[in-house]
């Protein structure tokens, strides 16, 4: 099992921000393709992968940001086997308690069920839903937000020390 870590693509580049990962799990991988998308201070870039192998496990989210360096994902070697996976145990939950957790947007992993055998039923779902507290709003996020304070720092750099007639 290989280890595959973000590399540095720009001389003053010390983080990166993972905007969306280009393979998942179980994918056969090859030396030079294209993985991930990395945002830095200047660009969105593609991120190659060095070696060729089977991805095992990706440890970094999509909107995360890392060091250079850190490890990004899991490569298994060809021919490798993946790592034993505990089977889960699907959980019990009634049609209406589905319909209504997709509706109020509920994760029905994080709902416990006192219905017959643990099932998850619709009180418990509305119950969860009403131990929720509104978030306040935020504002939208701005993808390209480090990008442009790059820029207009570059901008505001020339203004100042570039004589202008």
């Amino acid at each position: 099992m290989r280890e595959f870590t973000l590399p540095s693509l720009g001389a003053e580049m010390d983080s990166g921000k993972l905007i969306e990962w280009l393979i998942k799990p179980g994918d056969q991988v090859h030396k030079g393709q294209v993985v991930a998308v990395v945002e830095t201070t200047k660009a969105e870039i593609d991120v190659e992968i060095w070696f060729d192998g089977v991805v095992g496990e990706l440890l970094t989210a999509p909107g995360e940001t890392i060091p250079v360096g850190a490890v990004m994902a899991k490569i298994l070697a060809p021919g490798e086997p993946p790592a034993a996976r505990t089977e889960a145990v699907r959980k019990r939950v009634s049609p209406a308690a589905r319909r209504r957790a997709v509706e109020l947007g509920l994760d029905l992993g994080a709902i416990a069920g006192t219905g017959e055998a643990g099932a998850v039923t619709l009180a418990d779902v509305d119950a969860a839903a009403a131990r929720l507290t509104v978030p306040a709003p935020t504002t939208p996020d701005d993808r390209y937000a480090s990008m442009r304070a790059t820029i207009a720092a570059a901008m505001s750099k020339s203004k100042r020390e570039i004589p202008h007639y």
